[in-house]
């Protein structure tokens, strides 16, 4: 009967190896097939239980130091891949604001040259091409004056004016009401 166990316990063995182990795990794999032909007492098959756990530990810790592993290179790429996004969204919003402004800057001067100094060479603005042209300059200009406005209204806060954050803030507030007829 002790044989059987012997023959059915190195079978088990030889089924649960892999075919690249570690010289630590060679070791122990020859170690368990002494233990199992020296003799095959309960001390012997205890031991080899006691290393079989113990792989089994081992085999689990190093399962999840990878999965941990594998899981934080994943969220380091989608951090990285949604940086990038960000990047050319920006890179997309500043050429469209460039663009914008380099379109109202080439429709200003066909209209000052085409249309006021009637040129040959620069062919004047249409009467559609004139009302866009004069509602972008409406609100680029509209727009400057806005944040010249913040930063200048920024730069007294941050010396601590307060009758300047009263004035804005009744000038907000008149703003509302008359906005939504209170």
């Amino acid at each position: 009967m002790a044989e059987v166990l012997a023959n059915q316990r190195r079978q088990f063995l030889a089924d649960q190896r892999e075919p690249e182990r570690s010289e630590q795990g060679q070791a122990e794999g020859d170690a368990v097939e002494q233990d199992l032909a020296a003799g095959e007492d309960a001390r012997s098959q205890a031991r080899v239980l006691q290393r079989q756990q113990k792989a089994d530990k081992q085999k689990s810790a190093a399962s999840q130091v990878e999965g941990q592993v594998e899981q934080a290179v994943q969220e380091q790429a989608k951090a990285v891949a949604k940086q990038s996004v960000l990047r050319w969204v920006n890179v997309a919003l500043g050429s469209t604001i460039l663009l914008f402004v380099v379109t109202v800057l080439i429709w200003t001067f066909q209209f000052i040259v085409g249309n006021v100094l009637e040129s040959k060479i620069v062919p004047p603005l249409k009467l559609w091409e004139i009302i866009l042209w004069l509602a972008s300059l409406l609100l680029l200009m509209g727009v400057t004056l806005l944040i010249v406005a913040m930063i200048s209204f920024m730069v007294k806060i941050t010396h601590f004016d307060w009758d300047a954050i009263k004035i804005l803030g009744e000038s907000l507030w008149s703003a509302f009401k008359d906005a939504f007829h209170l």
